[in-house]
């Protein structure tokens, strides 16, 4: 509960910045900062069932490679 907690206020606050500085009111970057919460649920489930190495690359290559540069194009495009 305090991940959703914690994830929810950042997300709305992130949304009111961009709101506020772009004029973009789309909710994807929130959708975006919301859908963290499963999504580390799910590596923590296969923590044990697949190799420590898989789960870090499936972070890294899912979130950070792909997923970030995505969220800012559907959140400004």
């Amino acid at each position: 509960m305090a991940k959703f907690l914690t994830f929810l206020f950042s997300a709305l606050a992130h949304e009111y910045c961009v709101v506020g500085i772009f004029r973009v009111n789309n909710f994807m970057g929130f959708l975006l900062m919301i859908v963290n919460v499963p999504a580390m649920q799910i590596q923590n489930m296969l923590k044990g069932v697949v190799p420590k190495n898989v789960n870090n690359l499936v972070f890294w290559f899912g979130y950070v490679c792909t997923g970030q540069p995505f969220g800012i194009l559907l959140c400004y495009y």
